[in-house]
């Protein structure tokens, strides 16, 4: 029989998840609301305050598509704990609605710097 061990200082590996539902929902509005940031902190739990910073904000239309990025801070706290991290956000989504034509949307949020993460990452396709 073998044991898995790690030693005291080692890291633990990475935690990961991913899961696929198919939801009631129509897909842009549902890329409305994930993309919506700075309403975060209005109906997450534990999420005290969310920030886009406006001067990060860039978006461009090509191919039917309109894509961009922005930063945002967002911060999680309970009782007298607190935390807040950085998120680069990137989404693509389609510019005109289709009927019948299958179309993606998608977003992206990467935390390098968060102090209780070594990294998060966010992947969304809609």
């Amino acid at each position: 029989m073998r044991v898995a061990r790690r030693g005291f200082f080692t890291a633990a590996p990475p935690i990961q998840f991913e899961t696929s539902k198919e939801l009631p929902f129509l897909a842009h509005r549902f890329f409305g609301v994930v993309k919506d940031v700075d309403a975060y902190a209005d109906f997450i739990q534990f999420m005290t305050s969310s920030v886009v910073f406006a001067d990060t904000k860039t978006e461009r239309i090509t191919n039917n598509k309109r894509e961009g990025a922005f930063d945002a801070e967002t911060r999680i706290g309970f009782q007298a704990v607190s935390f807040a991290y950085l998120s680069q956000v990137s989404y693509s989504e389609p510019v005109t609605l289709k009927r019948h034509k299958q179309q993606s949307w998608r977003i992206s949020s990467i935390s390098p710097t968060a102090s209780i993460f070594n990294k998060l990452e966010s992947h969304w396709r809609i």
